[in-house]
């Protein structure tokens, strides 16, 4: 047999243009970028909620930053004249509290309104929380419309999330709901109810917005229903 003959019609066979193809039948087609987040946040849960999203056409990096709210709107200031590209937002909560001895941070509450009113000045924005970023983890498995602060929303998660905490307390950093393991999957664990609590959320803010409420004085309110939405355009379909 003429081996000139042979090389040209085994050239042909299915098992040898395979490898010729091979770069096409592996190619995936890349998706572009087409938005940069930016979220400054004020703790580690809030960063590991957001830094969850899987996000394919827009690159989202959330960072916690541990500062008093208006430092906190300062510092996403400096960072988005840094990285001018990217949306910018800074996510805090209020965090009152009244202590055994009867003694508050009362002053808090300036401080959250004028971070919020600085944000804006500044064209970043907020997804605020009155009392505690907890109420938008609540807010996906029931309604909430009474004035409570954040060891509330601690209870009711610690008895919500029972066989996950395997009785710990939601508010623990020793194998509770702190843990870094338990706070990066928080957005699957909330995920099935998601669309509940952007409604909830959302009534919760209009009420307010009607009534002309300082930031301050609108308990129970949560923002992050925003970003969420923001967020949302950008998952993998």
């Amino acid at each position: 047999m003429n081996n000139k003959t042979n090389r040209h019609t085994n050239s042909n066979k299915a098992w040898n243009r395979r490898g010729a193809n091979k770069q096409t039948a592996y190619h995936i087609e890349s998706i572009p970028l087409q938005k940069r987040f930016l979220i400054v946040c004020e703790g580690e849960t809030e960063a590991d909620y957001f830094n969850a999203f899987p996000v394919v056409s827009a690159q989202v990096e959330a960072v916690a930053k541990g500062r008093s709210r208006t430092a906190l709107v300062e510092v996403a200031r400096k960072m988005s004249a840094k990285y001018p590209e990217h949306e910018i937002w800074v996510v805090f909560d209020l965090d009152f509290y009244v202590d055994a001895t009867n003694q508050s941070n009362y002053d808090c509450r300036d401080d959250f309104d004028e971070a919020v009113f600085l944000a804006d000045a500044y064209q970043i924005t907020v997804a605020y929380s009155n009392d505690a970023f907890e109420l938008w983890f609540l807010l996906h498995f029931e309604h909430c419309n009474a004035a409570v602060l954040r060891q509330y929303f601690y209870e009711r998660l610690s008895e919500i999330w029972k066989n996950d905490l395997r009785g710990k307390s939601y508010d623990s950093d020793k194998a509770g709901g702190k843990t870094a393991f338990f706070r990066q999957h928080n957005y699957y664990r909330l995920l099935p109810q998601q669309r509940k609590a952007i409604q909830r959320a959302k009534k919760l803010h209009e009420q307010h917005q009607l009534k002309h409420h300082l930031p301050s004085m609108q308990n129970p309110c949560t923002t992050v229903y925003q970003l969420v939405e923001a967020l949302n355009q950008y998952l993998k379909r």
